[in-house]
């Protein structure tokens, strides 16, 4: 503070701020959902720690044709289909999709709400397999 004489008369002293857990916890992490599959498979789950609840995840793979639904499962246990959005176009959302291959990945988004749990399930694959990988961040 300054008097009207010009006088300083106390500083400002800066608030303290406490740092809870570290730079790890808010930090992107690599998400597996499927690996190389070439059959039905419910693959790898993703729940959300440390508010990470955003999973960014792409679709890839050799397969000529498949199937993949987007599900969540809540407190009552039972996996339920869920949207997920384009990140290429926002405006196209789906509950599931046929498409994704190595020449021409799709994109996804899908927001995880704490105490639940995401996954991409292969409901159907030929002639060769699927990746489903992502990122989940803050």
């Amino acid at each position: 503070m300054v008097h009207s004489t010009g006088e300083v008369i106390s500083r400002a002293k800066p608030m303290p701020i406490e740092v809870v857990g570290g730079a790890s916890e808010i930090n992107p992490i690599s998400v597996p959902l499927q690996t190389g599959a070439d059959s039905p498979d419910f693959g790898s789950s993703y729940t959300p720690t440390n508010d990470r609840n955003t999973l960014f995840f792409s679709i890839t793979g050799t397969s000529t044709s498949r199937t993949i639904s987007f599900e969540m499962k809540g407190p009552n246990g039972q996996y339920i289909s869920t949207t997920a959005y384009s990140v290429i176009d926002p405006s196209v959302s789906s509950k599931s999709t046929t498409g994704g291959s190595t020449s021409n990945p799709e994109h996804w988004v899908v927001y995880i709400p704490a105490g639940y749990t995401f996954r991409t399930n292969v409901t159907a694959v030929v002639g060769g397999t699927v990746d489903v990988s992502g990122t989940a961040a803050v």
